[in-house]
């Protein structure tokens, strides 16, 4: 009996340390849309925190993803306050001419930007 209650207290302190970890992730979706505002299934797209290290694509800061059927990606375990560089591309498409950088984000929360790819 007191090692079930030991257990259960010991859990329900745990518990609500765990959830609160998940809930200070920050991370940042990402929607890929082409020239007419249709998204993008499958398009491969890098996150890089300098500018140096996009424009040599170098030293990707996660790997890259690949967009889901709604044209989005998620990554996560980010550093908020900050702001990131995206590549994005499909085939003969991509970003590269357009916006490229993210707004800082905010800590603790799950960003969201669009990037359009021609």
């Amino acid at each position: 009996m007191k090692l079930s209650m030991i257990l259960f207290l010991t859990m329900a302190t745990l518990f609500p340390f765990a959830s609160q970890a998940q809930l200070l992730n920050t991370s940042l979706e990402i929607t890929i849309r082409n020239e007419t505002g249709n998204t993008v299934e499958g398009a491969t797209v890098r996150i890089y925190e300098t500018e140096e290290d996009y424009n040599n694509k170098k030293h990707e800061l996660q790997q890259a993803q690949l967009t889901d059927k709604k044209g989005r990606i998620t990554f996560r375990q980010l550093g908020g306050e900050k702001t990131y560089f995206i590549h994005a591309e499909k085939d003969d498409r991509d970003n590269y001419t357009l916006g490229t950088q993210t707004e800082p984000l905010k800590k603790g929360r799950k960003n969201k930007t669009t990037i359009i790819i021609e």
